[in-house]
């Protein structure tokens, strides 16, 4: 059983109207927002230092070296703030093997997207990402889910890192917030992701046909969900 310890504190709900450290405001007048988990004060995170001469770094005035900020620490890996200099890296050595088309057209909705770099245990070496943001199925509150993403360098694939990953992120964010319920899809064609999710307890729902523009052809999804009561 992979152990893995949260470091931080429940968030509460923002006051209606209010604007949170994301930028996100109240989903209608007299509302909470969606939710978020809070900021992490000193007291409860720990930072990690590791060489200015890595790609990925970011200055803290305080300790006046490179730092990452662990949230989250799992048998041999870690999530933390991405530091100065990861998205780049993550870009230049992914392999962009699901990226989708881009045309330049305006999205009619973006929902803020929230990120948290994997590491090793330690926070130095940088072995990828996990992303989420809230989508909504109807007015209110209970209608809110999270919808994750993850990318792991080519490197490090095939290890079992990626279900161990996707536990900690469950509770992580079952932990640290009110929403009731998970998900994220993959694409057909990529069975090991499928074999991770399925790993990582969550629950196959069918199949969302034409959900991604990829290569010029609409490509068919896969979907999966965990709810908080499915654990």
């Amino acid at each position: 059983m992979n152990r893995v310890r949260v470091i931080g504190r429940r968030a509460g709900r923002w006051p209606a109207g209010a604007i949170n450290a994301a930028g996100l405001v109240s989903l209608r007048p007299g509302r909470p927002t969606v939710p978020q988990w809070a900021a992490l004060p000193k007291s409860c995170s720990e930072r990690v230092i590791f060489p200015r001469h890595w790609v990925n770094w970011a200055t803290d005035k305080t300790l006046g070296v490179g730092v990452r900020k662990i949230v989250v620490r799992g048998d041999g890996f870690a999530l933390a703030e991405l530091a100065k200099g990861d998205q780049e890296y993550l870009a230049e050595h992914g392999d962009r093997a699901f990226d989708v088309d881009r045309d330049g057209r305006a999205m009619p909705y973006e929902a803020p997207v929230h990120r948290l770099a994997i590491t090793d245990e330690t926070g130095t070496e940088l072995l990828g990402r996990v992303m989420w943001h809230p989508v909504i199925y109807g007015p209110s509150y209970g209608c809110v889910a999270w919808n994750f993403g993850r990318e792991l360098l080519p490197r490090v694939r095939g290890k079992g890192i990626g279900t161990a990953v996707l536990k900690a992120l469950v509770r992580y964010l079952f932990d640290t917030t009110d929403v009731d319920r998970i998900e994220g899809s993959t694409d057909v064609t990529n069975v090991r992701a499928q074999k991770s999710l399925e790993k990582a307890g969550f629950t196959r729902e069918g199949v969302l046909r034409g959900a991604q523009l990829r290569g010029g052809k609409r490509r068919d999804m896969i979907s999966y969900s965990l709810l908080r009561t499915d654990k």
